[in-house]
């Protein structure tokens, strides 16, 4: 492979010449070696590249000598060297202290040495290294497009990384799930999750969002570790990463090009699975929505095809409706699509970490989901839906969700009303209650029945203006607070004591108060037929006034 600075200390004529400072900086590799007499301008030097040079012009000009080991050190070079007795008599203190400041390596080299006497071995070592690096890759893309043709899939492209590299390899997907995992001789389990999360946020995710493969060294066992990760793009999205662990001085060139060679193939990987399952979901869609719109002639016939595609009608079932709030502008019907996509990955994870099976349809802004369970228990709904609800916002924070959620039903004809019931929770649930973004009709309580008056265009206004028409306008008229008093009266079972506490009135204010109500309403409070009245006439006051 490609020479480091200490090899070519050892083995070619560099050996002649004095490190003089940037030991630290033995190991860094020499992709390149340029000769310059007269160095004018850095920025033509390349990252990698050894430099020689007489340091012409260096030994009268103070401002040149003070920026040239730093300029050196910002191009990432590999090395410097510098051949003294020409216009440097000697190498400045100042240029040892910031080589090894920069821990770049500086080398002081006699008079007699020939330019060439350096080069050529370098450069056919770097030559050579060129050919191994192309053999090697030709090689282990081949092997990795086997394993892909032979259907093992994302277990063989980690056990042979594990083989070829001696790592330890995860692959995960774009929501870091480990989808194959091989090799545990380097690292624990705990140090693994560690690793996983160390590339999950920060400088380093954002680098590999620019499709860059990004490393970082923690200790092990006392041992230096060499952790890599490399994202999976294809289509310019990344699909997932492949993150690899191994220690520090055994990690080669040979590892990089192995990884990047597997992120390639993992991306048709992905991408493959990807067209699988959309058209999974597209079969998936037209079945539930045969099921929701009752088009079956015969409930064993639809019975019979959902257990094909993998229903079990005998177990409870359910619907749940997300939506996207507000839906995305501006970005087109595929990438809407691919928004909901995305949005159905992480429900399907969510729920299965529950043990919910679900079926899905995607709609233009929203994702309808059958959900199937022994129990389908509302807190293992509900901590599905928290999960959905954080793992969204973390990648689209920009776009928010609202989740539905109708009553379990067992029988298939009754899945209809289900769905209905999740998209009446989605559409009034959230007014109700604003700061839940997970609505079950159940929680909706007597609204049920006023949601489903109000969608039947029954007149709800003219109710609450026969009840408590005349006290909302004696309220507004007068400033008066009478609406609330009967409203926490009621509430507290006409505790008279508890209502004027909680108003923070006086007991013969509250008197008062409700003697203008039944004077006003036309109502006695002592009668329960007018008790439930005033109370359903509150409640359809809220509501109006909530949509």
């Amino acid at each position: 492979m490609t020479l480091s600075v200490r090899e070519a200390l050892r083995t070619t004529a560099l050996k002649y010449g004095r490190l003089l400072a940037g030991e630290a900086g033995l190991d860094n590799r020499i992709r390149w070696v340029t000769v310059v007499e007269i160095l004018e301008n850095t920025d033509r030097l390349a990252e990698g590249e050894f430099l020689i040079t007489t340091a012409y012009g260096l030994s009268g000009d103070e401002g040149r000598r003070v920026r040239f080991i730093p300029s050196l050190a910002a191009r990432k070079l590999a090395g410097v060297a510098i051949m003294t007795g020409f216009y440097l008599p000697e190498i400045p203190p100042e240029f040892v202290r910031q080589a090894d400041a920069h821990k770049l390596p500086l080398i002081e080299l006699p008079s007699f040495l020939n330019f060439s006497d350096i080069t050529r071995p370098i450069m056919q070592r770097i030559v050579h290294s060129q050919y191994e690096l192309l053999d090697y890759s030709e090689n282990i893309h081949q092997e990795l497009m086997q394993i892909v043709l032979s259907g093992r899939s994302f277990p063989g492209i980690a056990e042979l990384l594990a083989a070829r590299t001696g790592g330890d390899i995860t692959v995960c997907d774009a929501g870091w799930q480990v989808v194959a995992r091989h090799g545990a001789r380097h690292v624990s389990a705990e140090s693994r999750e560690e690793i996983l999360v160390s590339f999950q946020s920060g400088d380093l995710l954002n680098a590999m969002r620019q499709g860059e493969i990004v490393c970082f060294t923690s200790a092990h066992n006392a041992a230096p570790m060499a952790n890599v990760a490399a994202p999976v793009t294809a289509q310019g999205k990344i699909h997932g990463f492949i993150v690899m662990a191994k220690p520090r001085r055994e990690y080669t060139e040979l590892d990089r090009v192995c990884i990047t060679h597997a992120a390639m193939v993992c991306a048709l990987e992905f991408l493959k699975l990807k067209a699988v399952e959309e058209a999974e979901l597209r079969l998936q869609g037209d079945f539930l929505d045969e099921i929701l719109a009752g088009k079956w002639l015969k409930g064993s016939t639809i019975a019979e095809k959902g257990r094909a595609m993998g229903l079990d009608f005998s177990r409870r079932h359910n619907v749940c409706i997300i939506k996207l709030s507000p839906p995305p502008a501006s970005a087109g019907a595929n990438n809407d699509k691919g928004c909901l996509y995305n949005l159905y990955e992480i429900a399907r994870q969510a729920f299965a970490e529950s043990r919910i099976k679900i079926f899905a349809k995607v709609r233009r802004d929203a994702l309808v989901l059958l959900l199937e369970g022994e129990a389908l228990a509302r807190k293992e709904v509900v901590l599905a839906a928290e999960k959905i609800e954080k793992r969204w916002a973390a990648s689209v924070p920009n776009i928010k969700i609202a989740i539905g959620v109708g009553e379990n039903r067992r029988a298939i004809d009754q899945l209809p009303g289900c769905a209905e019931e999740a998209e009446l929770a989605l559409k009034f649930g959230h007014f109700l209650n604003p700061r839940h973004r997970v609505c079950f009709y159940a929680d909706l309580g007597i609204f049920q029945y006023l949601v489903r008056l109000y969608e039947q265009k029954v007149d709800l206004q003219a109710v609450c203006d026969n009840v408590l028409g005349g006290l909302l306008e004696y309220d507004r008229k007068h400033g008066k607070k009478l609406l609330p008093t009967l409203e926490t009266y009621l509430a507290l079972n006409q505790n008279k004591q508890q209502t004027a506490a909680t108003l923070f009135v006086h007991r013969h204010t509250l008197t008062y108060r409700l003697n203008r109500i039944e004077k006003i309403t036309g109502m006695d409070l002592h009668n329960p037929n007018h008790r439930i009245l005033l109370q359903l006439a509150i409640y359809i006051h809220r509501f109006l006034s909530t949509i």
